[in-house]
């Protein structure tokens, strides 16, 4: 209904720091007639301190919500008056809202002097819809909002209700190739994870990998399948497989005692 939905976290209550965290496929609400419907990728509702690291949405974010004081984002949908701190973050996903406030990376973000808002390499791809739509971020305070090295779509007419030095509009393509001036947290998509646009590294996944795997059983005489053949007992319970290469594999341990 209100007051936050999140793909991670619907309400941050309490100073919360997220690192190293990513949400992929759809954040939704679909309640038209609530007031203070807030929505984002990531964190629904901020109502306190909030430090985000190397963290990224790729999921779309859409509100049926008419309200003209809801808000909706790719990474927060409402930050509620206090200080925000995002560096290496992104969000890729598209945004779309019925009414209130809409951004690509915060709906809606509300600086002070003694909570400012710090965006430091981020970027948000998506196309943004509603009725007060943003690229990037609207914020209530402007002035206490510091935006550093961050890009949004150029598709979206407007980026930032304030004084956007660090702040760049550029095409989709143009952001595709963006890795190396975000700085060392991003890369290339070479593996097509996020449509082409630049990814975090801890997400990359080297698809000629090979790992060495080894499981241990007990009681030892255990009888270990793996992958869909049954080993021959180990004296000690020790199973190693090596070249085992990226993907999902089963495993099943039985004992008649």
């Amino acid at each position: 209904s209100s007051y936050g939905t999140g793909g991670l976290i619907g309400q941050v209550y309490g100073a919360t720091t997220i690192e190293n965290c990513g949400v992929g496929g759809t954040v939704k609400n679909t309640g038209t007639g609530y007031s203070g419907v807030y929505i984002g990728g990531l964190v629904g509702y901020q109502y306190d301190a909030l430090t985000m690291t190397d963290c990224y949405c790729a999921a779309t974010v859409t509100s049926s919500s008419t309200s003209s004081t809801s808000a909706a984002g790719g990474l927060v949908g409402k930050g509620g008056g206090y200080a925000v701190s995002a560096e290496n973050c992104y969000a890729s996903g598209d945004v779309t809202t019925q009414g209130g406030y809409a951004g690509g990376f915060i709906g809606y973000g509300y600086a002070s002097y003694s909570k400012p808002h710090n965006y430091v390499n981020c970027y948000a791809a998506g196309t943004v819809i509603g009725k007060t739509p943003y690229g990037f971020t609207y914020n209530y305070n402007s002035s206490y909002c510091t935006i550093q090295n961050c890009y949004y779509n150029s598709a979206n007419a407007t980026g930032y209700n304030g004084d956007a030095e660090g702040l760049t509009a550029k095409s989709s393509d143009e952001l595709k190739g963006l890795a190396s001036m975000l700085g060392s947290a991003y890369q290339d998509d070479t593996t097509d994870l996020n449509n082409g646009y630049p990814i975090l590294c801890w997400q990359y996944i080297d698809p000629e990998a090979t790992a060495d795997v080894t499981l241990t059983v007990e009681p030892a005489d255990s009888i270990l399948t793996w992958n869909g053949q049954q080993q021959a007992v180990s004296e000690d319970g020790t199973y190693t497989f090596s070249g085992v290469e990226t993907g999902k594999y089963a495993y099943r341990v039985t004992n008649e005692t």
